[in-house]
């Protein structure tokens, strides 16, 4: 039996034996690719070493155990049959070949990496899921083999196979052992751009050190875009020209050894793990802020990347690391996040794009620093890559201040979603430390709001306000996005983390023979117990008509008030000193994306009309007192009687602190686009413009329009009053598309409709908040509609938001299109314990004002009982 290949020896049609990163370093060997030399410990060696240890009866059975929706059976698993990997011992023949062909590297240090036989293709993307080992010495060399073996079975690999549906199919693993480059630079290529996908360009990133730092996202590299074919060079030549080139500023590199040469002065930052023989030493500002590869370098690497290209005839994904004036390539795949335009795939195949969110009024203002650099703060704080993987293709869709739509490939935000997924169950702890900074965030966020709201910007000069306006910007919008894979993402494609929760929530009860109701269940264990700005201010509100119901002079002035424009002058200071106090802290609660605030009349009425009703303060106040207690009292009992383990308790506290921080992060929002609120009628003052005009303007425009760098258009803003395209140019610019031009962007665009059965008599939803109600329809879409809504009707809304709120208040059931279990709808719902069902897409063009429906939100289920 053939135990070891070297990679002269093998061809990318050798996968199956090789593995997909085996068989790719072979295929460049043999084209003549400069690879770092190394070998193939093959799969049939893997099976050889299962085979006379006999494990393969024993892993299967464990395997047979596993339920992925469980995580405890995946992670149980995957304990059990790692250590019996790693404890076995090798087969003398398997670790003698090794040991021979380790030395016969003459290197000091090899990469030990796993390469599953179904790695690095399309259909299904391995790379990432299982381990390597680098800098590996020979006396740990046939350990690292079995940590490699081991880690086709991690809780990630595990779980991963059964989410693809190939725990059917035999999967096996081959090592890759090849001879470390000690990079003094090192870095990424992709032979097509993967944000533009222009197909003449391609992308080089730089930084100095190992690529480990790069590809982990843990530095900023150079990058540089070079033309293929350049339209300058002389007839019937090719040329290639270097049309962009981004430098960074790295302060820190990834080395296995402090060291000085002609590029690199470092000295040792900061003492770290050292089981990878690698260190982070810091790099003198100026080497780090140089330009990492000169123009010729850039030229000649690009010539390797098209000879690999060329060879392969698809795109691809390209590590390399330069070394003594030498480049080398450690790893190509092919591009997996391309669309097929361009390709030479199928010409009638096209790619689907869907909406993810719409808002009814917004501004450009709001919606550019999203599209601007939004998305990769979202997903960088999610992965901790520096670069998109699944959001760098997007288009925002706009009609005047309308978001009609944020636009993603239907299969990259599909991809997005199971991954957030997958990471909230094996990987926990992260999640937790992406909420805890993005709680920090929005604090500051909140705190730099409020004082805003009251600062007087008339001593700023033009420049001093420019800057304070992108300071604060850039402020909103990384607080605003730092959270976004868990508290949007994960849940507005298909409701995908709450369905499969609510569906875990029926196999526990189920397993426990228990008479709970699974959606009751999944409801108290998914609410969050801590106080949202909007229990808080309903809380001071009561406390405030307490007082007034308690003084016999104040309670009599609202009986009779009969006006709501001005503070009653008959009340006693104090009670007219914290009504004043109240509205000036909480007036910005409905105020949305771009208000109106609440006024003063808007509390006066409503203490006016419970007054009236004679209205038990004091036992509201009570409940909401012991609100926290109580969940957490329902909480305790329900885990002691379904005997509900650490780990998916750990899942329900995520669920519910992702529902609470959705909130918060949108709450701190609304108080930004208040405070901004201010800035632009200072803006508008100084630039001549109305209000109006500004909100057609982006961030980028208003902050040159400041600083004198641009003069207003009013012929180009007069165009965005209708279509316009947001578009990104690359990962931290966009451009503004118009009139014509946006038509023309849309034609070829496949856009997935979302439609509904209009004479079908169900419809299918998300499970929000748990409960049965039936009702009279009611559309509210905006606050001026809520005068419609009667107690006891059903709202039905493309998506809800603070202003709000005093319909929701009356309704007897919630639905709407958009969101899941941490949307605003399912937030309020549960603190009314109002029945909600989320998800319905274009439910609102279906139903009517007056239709009598049937609500059973256990199920997500709407019942249509009689139309209007």
């Amino acid at each position: 039996m053939e135990l070891i290949r070297k990679f002269e020896n093998i061809t990318k049609g050798d996968a199956a034996l090789a593995g997909g990163k085996g068989a790719s370093l072979g295929e460049m060997t043999q084209a003549g690719i400069p690879v770092p030399p190394g070998f193939v410990l093959l799969s049939e060696a893997f099976e050889k070493f299962l085979e006379e240890t006999d494990l393969n009866v024993e892993i299967d059975s464990i395997l047979h155990t596993v339920d992925h929706r469980e995580m405890h059976t995946v992670e149980g698993a995957s304990e059990k049959i790692q250590s019996l990997i790693k404890e076995a011992q090798m087969p003398n023949d398997i670790a003698e070949e090794i040991e021979k062909n380790f030395k016969k590297l003459g290197a000091k240090f090899v990469a030990v990496r796993s390469s599953a036989t179904a790695e690095d293709s399309s259909e299904a993307a391995w790379a990432g899921q299982l381990d390597s080992y680098l800098n590996t010495t020979e006396d740990k060399v046939l350990e690292n083999v079995q940590r490699c073996w081991a880690s086709l079975f991690t809780p990630r690999a595990i779980f991963y196979r059964f989410e693809k549906e190939l725990h059917r199919t035999k999967i096996s693993v081959a090592v890759v052992i090849q001879k470390m480059v000690e990079s003094e630079i090192s870095g990424i290529a992709f032979s097509v751009h993967p944000v533009t996908e222009d197909r003449n360009q391609l992308i080089i990133e730089a930084g100095l050190g190992l690529g480990e730092a790069i590809v982990s996202g843990q530095i900023t590299p150079d990058s540089y875009v070079v033309e293929k074919n350049s339209s300058d060079g002389e007839p019937g030549r090719t040329t290639r020209r270097i049309i962009d080139k981004n430098i960074s500023e790295q302060d820190r590199g990834l080395y296995r050894l402090i060291r000085e040469n002609k590029r690199i002065v470092a000295k040792e930052k900061d003492e770290e793990s050292r089981e990878s023989g690698n260190e982070w030493v810091e790099i003198q500002p100026q080497t780090g802020s140089a330009q990492k590869l000169s123009d010729a370098e850039i030229l000649e690497l690009t010539e390797l990347i098209l000879k690999i290209e060329n060879h392969y005839g698809f795109p691809c994904d390209i590590e390399w690391a330069y070394e003594k004036s030498k480049f080398y390539i450690t790893q190509s795949r092919p591009i997996t996040t391309l669309s097929l335009a361009g390709s030479d795939a199928v010409e009638d195949v096209k790619e689907v794009w869907v909406n993810n969110a719409s808002i009814e009024k917004a501004s450009y203002q709001v919606m550019s620093p999203v599209i601007g650099f939004g998305m990769k703060v979202g997903e960088e704080a999610f992965d901790g890559r520096k670069k998109n993987r699944y959001l760098s293709r997007r288009f925002y869709l706009l009609n005047g201040r309308k978001l009609e739509g944020m636009y993603y490939p239907e299969n990259d935000l599909s991809d997005f979603a199971e991954d957030i997924l997958e990471f909230i169950y094996t990987q926990p702890d992260r999640v937790w430390n992406n909420h805890s900074e993005s709680y920090s965030l929005n604090a500051r966020l909140f705190d730099r709001s409020k004082e805003l709201s009251k600062t007087d910007f008339s001593k700023y000069s033009n420049d001093g306000l420019a800057q304070l306006y992108m300071e604060f910007t850039e402020l909103q919008e990384k607080a605003h996005a730092y959270s976004l894979a868990t508290t949007w993402f994960v849940d507005s494609t298909g409701g995908l983390f709450a369905n499969k929760l609510l569906e875990n929530t029926k196999d526990i009860v189920d397993r426990n023979n228990s008479k709970l109701n699974p959606s009751e269940v999944f409801t108290v264990l998914t609410t969050p117990e801590k106080e949202s700005f909007a229990i808080q201010e309903e809380l001071a509100s009561l406390q405030i008509l307490k007082k007034i119901a308690e003084d016999p002079k104040a309670k009599k002035v609202f009986e009779e008030l009969a006006s709501f424009q001005t503070l009653p002058s008959e009340l006693n200071q104090e009670i007219g000193r914290e009504i004043l106090d109240h509205f000036e802290k909480w007036r910005w609660v409905p105020f949305g994306y771009t208000g109106p605030a609440y006024n003063l009349d808007y509390y006066l009425s409503i203490w006016s009309g419970l007054i009236k009703e004679n209205f038990n303060a004091a036992s509201a106040i009570l409940q909401l007192q012991n609100r926290k207690s109580e969940i957490l009292k329902q909480k305790d009992q329900i885990v002691k009687e379904l005997k509900i383990s650490e780990k998916d308790k750990t899942i329900y506290d995520i669920a519910a602190d992702m529902t609470f921080l959705k909130g918060y992060r949108k709450d701190c929002s609304y108080m930004c686009f208040y405070a901004h609120s201010f800035l632009a009628k200072e803006i508008v003052s100084r630039m001549n413009v109305t209000e109006e005009q500004l909100s057609l303007l982006t961030y980028v425009e208003i902050y040159k329009l400041l600083r004198g760098e641009m003069k207003f258009n009013t012929e180009e803003t007069e165009k965005r009053k209708g279509k316009a395209i947001m578009l990104p140019k690359n990962e931290l610019d966009f451009e503004v598309i118009v009139g014509p031009d946006a038509e023309e962007f849309l034609k070829d665009k496949v856009i997935k409709k979302e439609e509904i059965d209009i004479d079908a008599d169900a419809f299918k939803g998300n499970c929000a908040s748990s409960g049965h109600a039936k009702g009279i329809v009611k559309i509210i879409n905006k606050p001026e509609e809520m005068g419609k809504m009667n107690q006891g009707d059903i709202m039905v809304a493309h998506t809800t938001f603070p202003s709000l709120v005093p319909a929701m208040k009356k309704a007897v059931a919630i639905i709407t299109e958009d969101g899941g279990i941490t949307c605003h709808a399912a937030i309020v719902a549960r603190e009314l314990k109002t029945p909600c069902v989320t998800g319905i897409k274009t439910i609102t063009q279906v139903l009517k004002d007056g239709d009598e429906i049937e609500v059973d939100a256990d199920n997500g289920l709407v019942r249509m009982l009689k139309k209007s």
